[in-house]
């Protein structure tokens, strides 16, 4: 087996009980789809390939990709609404796994594509998708003939029902960290240590000269039980995981995308807007207009729950009029696709 392995020593201290323990890529180049990938001190990663991580050398190739940037960039954020796959049993550990009729199925596909097609992004962010089957289907859909989602990656994160988050790029994507391992508390609550109820997914890219990453997200739902505390700590831990990143290379391109299950206004809005002592970061949501500004409607009331944040780095760089929230019954989820385009030099 040969594996690329990338260790990031940085180490954050909630409590001086409680660490961010050390964030490992590796990424199997040849590995047979049972091995598994094996970190650089000789343990298993918790974020390693597996059958469901959606890391394949095809996968990992940059063969025949375009050249990634200079120039627009956009990024596209969908929560597909728990987008299974129809085979019962793909997800080992995952007690609550859903199953589509192939009907069902076929027009879940249909309809994200559909979406996709219509925002057109360079790099898609999916969150609550099974496996990497189910965008491999998307990906070769109709709809999206000619669109060149050629690079995708999935990796297993910790919801019980078996939906993560995923990624779908035109371009090569260098890194993918899971997270999913990391372990962290509120920081004005430090009694209660938590893991991510998901993952964040950090994804690393070279768009010309720059080194973008993206933060894909999928903090905590207000689904009985709720957990406020827990959403917020999400909320900062990630926040948390983009200020080390910067602290490395002030020069990144950072963004924080995904499903929030929290609006403006709330702490854990202000929690990845501010971080500890700042800088405010941007939403280029806040760029659409603010009839159309809402991703998700409840009990009748229209809200803002999927945000798009850019670092200082890289906020100037929004193309304002670029940035949207579809809204189309027709697409196959509750949450409506968020996207905007960034003109990175």
């Amino acid at each position: 087996m040969v594996a690329i392995t990338l260790a990031s020593a940085r180490r954050t201290v909630q409590d001086p009980n409680v660490f961010l323990r050390r964030s490992l890529l590796v990424v199997c180049i040849a590995a047979a789809p049972a091995t598994g990938c094996m970190s650089n001190d000789g343990a298993k990663d918790p974020g390693a390939s597996s059958p469901d991580s959606g890391v394949t050398p095809q996968e990992a190739g940059t063969d025949g990709l375009p050249t990634p940037g200079p120039g627009p960039l956009r990024i596209v954020s969908w929560n597909t609404w728990n987008f299974f796959d129809t085979i019962k049993g793909n997800c080992q550990d995952c007690p609550y796994e859903q199953t589509l009729s192939a009907s069902e199925y076929q027009s879940k596909v249909a309809g994200v594509a559909d979406g996709l097609a219509q925002l057109d992004g360079d790099v898609v962010v999916l969150q609550e998708v099974e496996n990497d089957a189910v965008i491999d289907d998307i990906a070769s859909s109709a709809a999206l003939a000619g669109h060149g989602y050629t690079v995708h990656q999935l990796l297993r994160g910790n919801d019980p029902r078996g939906v993560n988050i995923g990624v779908m790029s035109r371009y090569p994507i260098d890194a993918y960290i899971s997270h999913k391992g990391d372990i962290f508390t509120r920081l004005d609550a430090p009694a209660t240590v938590y893991h991510y109820t998901r993952d964040v997914a950090e994804i690393h890219m070279t768009w010309g000269s720059n080194h973008v990453v993206i933060l894909g997200v999928h903090f905590k739902s207000k689904a009985s039980p709720d957990d406020p505390d827990r959403r917020v700590a999400e909320a900062q831990h990630t926040r948390q995981i983009a200020d080390a990143i910067l602290a490395q290379d002030p020069s990144a391109r950072l963004f924080i995308v995904g499903d929030f299950n929290d609006t403006p206004g709330t702490d854990t809005y202000a929690a990845v807007r501010d971080g500890q002592s700042g800088p405010t970061w941007e939403n280029a949501m806040a760029a659409v207009p603010s009839a159309d500004r809402w991703s998700y409607e409840y009990n009748s009331q229209k809200q803002l729950i999927d945000q798009l944040f850019a670092s200082p780095t890289v906020a100037g760089t929004l193309d304002p009029t670029s940035a949207k929230i579809l809204h189309d019954s027709s697409l196959a989820s509750d949450h409506a696709p968020i996207a905007a385009t960034f003109v990175i030099p």
